[in-house]
């Protein structure tokens, strides 16, 4: 794949500019792109946590190849090295919280897989009470960007059609 999003793309896209109601065209788009977009299972068991539309869609498209595995040998080792680069540069509290997520698990696969990490996180070299993706990103040298970039990269449109009742 060739793009790797966070849970938080999912999330904000749920809660506001593609709405399952609004947008569905992002939904089948995601799933149409399969193999360039994409996701980590971990970030799958974030989305499947929660108790709504989202989690159904995370369910529904499951069987799919969506969700990569990150059993992978080389995936572990860099998650090995994310991990020790938080508890040695991060309070113990604001390691732990990251790494009991899906967040490093994502840039380990993203590195690993030549993937660019979509994410709605910002870059902050001063943030300390909680570790950025685009953070870890620059220390490991991993490809970053947000959802909207990401769509402009590839051409995306969502165009609006009108129903035959003129809905």
């Amino acid at each position: 794949m060739d793009y790797c999003l966070d849970s938080n793309v999912f999330i904000q896209a749920k809660n506001a500019h593609y709405h399952f109601s609004i947008c569905p065209g992002f939904w089948d788009w995601l799933v149409f792109r399969v193999g360039t977009v994409g996701s980590i299972n971990p970030v799958f068991e974030e989305l499947r946590n929660g108790n709504d539309e989202l989690k159904d869609w995370a369910e529904e498209i499951k069987g799919s190849h969506f969700f990569a595995d990150v059993t992978e040998p080389a995936v572990q080792e860099i998650f090995s090295s994310i991990a020790s680069y938080a508890v040695e540069n991060y309070k113990p509290h604001v390691a732990d919280e990251f790494l009991s997520g899906a967040d490093p698990w994502l840039i380990a696969f993203a590195k690993v897989n030549s993937c660019i990490t979509v994410t709605h996180e910002a870059y902050n070299p001063v943030a300390k009470r909680k570790i950025l993706i685009p953070n870890i990103c620059e220390v490991f040298e991993v490809d970053y960007t947000d959802c909207f970039t990401m769509l402009r990269n590839l051409n995306v449109r969502f165009v609006l059609e009108e129903s035959q009742n003129g809905e």
